[in-house]
């Protein structure tokens, strides 16, 4: 019972000033990508990305929020592309596959302060993304890539707003 009582101490003490404090930034930073669609803005390499993984631009933002945010904001970014009809059903699908990863802040702080080395981290967060460039690689098909629907931007939301369902996320 003490073990028990000593694990959970420290789970929650690590939860407390490791993880919260280093995913929620990456949670604000998310809401603000999707919302003010940040993504499309990057031309070039929204382009790459539909050459490279046969997904609509619209998908960009999933993949964007996914590698540098974690998850479950590549998959909720890629549902909401699906809703606003920028992407396919099976763009959808293919996308959810390969941008539901482990935000940087979470590998390279949380994982490389449990073992003691942000090097460790950050060669652990950059194998994690060659693994999820490559899967998506392979799962892209030859089928040419959609135009996707009209992008719906929604500029309303406040930086504010951003933050309240950051912290929201981050505690639910």
């Amino acid at each position: 019972a003490e073990a028990l009582r000593q694990g959970t101490v420290r789970g929650i003490r690590l939860c407390v000033t490791t993880i919260i404090p280093s995913v929620f930034p990456f949670m604000i930073l998310s809401s603000l990508i999707l919302h003010y669609s940040v993504a499309e803005s990057l031309g070039f390499l929204s382009g790459v990305f539909r050459t490279m993984y046969r997904i609509s631009e619209g998908g960009f933002c999933a993949f964007l929020c996914g590698s540098l945010c974690g998850f479950p904001l590549g998959a909720k970014c890629a549902a909401e592309a699906y809703e606003a009809k920028r992407i396919t059903k099976e763009e959808c699908e293919r996308l959810i596959a390969f941008c539901s990863n482990a935000s940087p802040a979470f590998v390279i702080a949380g994982v490389g302060a449990m073992r003691k080395s942000i090097y460790d981290g950050i060669i652990l967060y950059l194998l994690m993304l060659l693994c999820s460039v490559t899967v998506g690689i392979f799962l892209s098909r030859k089928k040419a890539p959609s135009m996707g629907g009209a992008i719906m931007i929604q500029k309303s939301l406040s930086f504010t707003k951003c933050v309240e369902n950051a912290g929201l996320q981050t505690l639910f």
